[in-house]
């Protein structure tokens, strides 16, 4: 059931439409089928379960001051808007309560597959594109959420852009949605302690996953590469300068000169296939995409309704419609900005400063779990790569596998427990406060 859900989670193109605009992706419908076990049984995971409340209260306050001043843009939009969140956030609680060390591994083997999946298709789109077509396009168009997107003109997006990201809705949210995850399973490939339960071939079978995935995240040319690179040199630091100090072990040297032959490569990858993706000034998506948050950001402020308690569910993308980047009341032109692209400052300017205290709380949660476990610092670098992803690389909101991510992080000290001694630096050993035959 872990492996199932899990792997569903990552396929947000096959739903099942509702109306026009919407769709109930797989992963949606395997946790709502869970919910009433989980409410029955009384499994709800606590940290998951608040997180939800914390998430979803400041955005149902919102709509209804919206509603009830009468500023909404679009009343049935709000209401719709906050059953189609909910339905995206109850992920969240199927993940809490698979969350343990034991259930680690078929969470795993659901998210390699899924990765391997991708990247195999992935590859498979830049093959069809060097010929200008778009393959398997019905895959891309089951789920109306993504309609807006890439899936509305396919043809160009293989014409012009040449992009691969898989089955996700495009490389942004591909990337966004794995990227966490490969700085998870690299940790546990570097640090051997705390992935002790996994054998040789789960060991070769996550080596093909992050290499797969990276390897895709940088044929995308996402912007998203550099902050995982850095996060993945910062996690893997220790473990390399430990492999460095026992050279005269043959397993130590030999895997030394894989990872750095591995890394040489990535990063002539990178800068193959990045090129001016990474110059702000010849890349006008990524212009477009701060226009939009200093934008989101800045709306705030325009009275105080709006700075405590945001512009209400939905209404940010119908703001935007009439608003260009400098304020004024015109369709926007000078940057081609159609929505926030950013999750976190999208969801802050449609609740305001008390989402942004909700959101707060959630990280500290998160960071608190993270502290009390055996692997601190691979857990400040999935929590980094999370945050850059929901911040900086998408504003596609109903993509499972990093609210998924979420429940993970809220219940890391589960995972990796802090009494289970590791090879991470910073891990805690169990001792006991009062050590035996000391004296009170």
């Amino acid at each position: 059931m872990t492996f199932l859900f899990t792997l569903v989670c990552f396929l947000p193109n096959q739903a099942l439409p509702i109306g026009g605009n919407t769709g109930l992706q797989a992963g949606q419908i395997v946790a709502l089928l869970s919910l009433p076990l989980f409410l029955v049984l009384g499994w709800l995971p606590k940290r998951q379960t608040l997180a939800i409340l914390l998430l979803i209260s400041p955005l149902l306050l919102s709509g209804f001051l919206t509603v009830f001043t009468r500023h909404a843009l679009s009343e049935e939009v709000v209401v719709k808007n906050l059953v189609f969140t909910l339905a995206v956030f109850v992920v969240i609680l199927p993940a809490g309560g698979i969350v343990n060390e034991k259930l680690l591994a078929p969470l795993l083997f659901g998210v390699a597959s899924a990765v391997l999946l991708h990247a195999i298709l992935g590859v498979y789109q830049a093959y069809s594109f060097t010929k200008d077509v778009f393959p398997l396009p019905s895959l891309y168009k089951q789920n109306p959420t993504f309609s807006t997107g890439i899936a509305q003109d396919l043809d160009t997006w293989a014409f012009y852009v040449k992009r691969p990201f898989g089955l996700f809705p495009e490389p942004s949210a591909m990337a966004a949605s794995i990227g966490p995850w490969l700085v998870l399973i690299v940790g546990l490939l570097l640090y051997p302690k705390l992935g002790h339960w996994m054998t040789r071939g789960t060991r070769i079978l996550l080596l093909l996953t992050t290499v797969s995935g990276i390897g895709l995240i940088t044929m995308a040319r996402s912007g998203y590469v550099g902050s995982l690179l850095a996060i993945l040199l910062l996690v893997g630091l220790p473990a390399l300068r430990n492999m460095g100090v026992r050279l005269h072990q043959p397993r130590n040297l030999l895997a030394l000169v894989a990872l750095i032959l591995l890394g040489v490569a990535v990063l002539l990858l990178s800068f193959t296939y990045l090129d001016s993706r990474l110059d702000l000034q010849e890349n006008s998506s990524w212009s477009a995409r701060l226009g939009s948050i200093i934008w989101g950001l800045g709306y705030l402020g325009s009275n105080l309704t709006n700075l405590f308690f945001g512009v209400g569910p939905g209404q940010s993308y119908l703001i935007l419609q009439n608003t260009d980047v400098t304020g004024t009341s015109q369709p926007p032109s000078a940057l081609p900005v159609s929505a926030v692209w950013s999750v976190v400052v999208s969801y802050v300017q449609e609740s305001g400063l008390l989402g942004a205290l909700a959101f707060a709380l959630i990280l500290i949660m998160a960071l608190q779990a993270i502290v009390r476990s055996s692997a601190p610092l691979l857990g400040s670098g999935c929590l980094l790569a999370w945050i850059a992803g929901v911040t900086f690389t998408t504003s596609y909101l109903p993509l499972l596998p990093v609210w998924v991510f979420l429940g993970v992080l809220l219940g890391w000290d589960r995972i990796f427990e802090g009494h289970v001694a590791s090879s991470e630096p910073g891990h805690r050993v169990g001792i006991s406060p009062v050590s035996k035959g000391a004296k009170v």
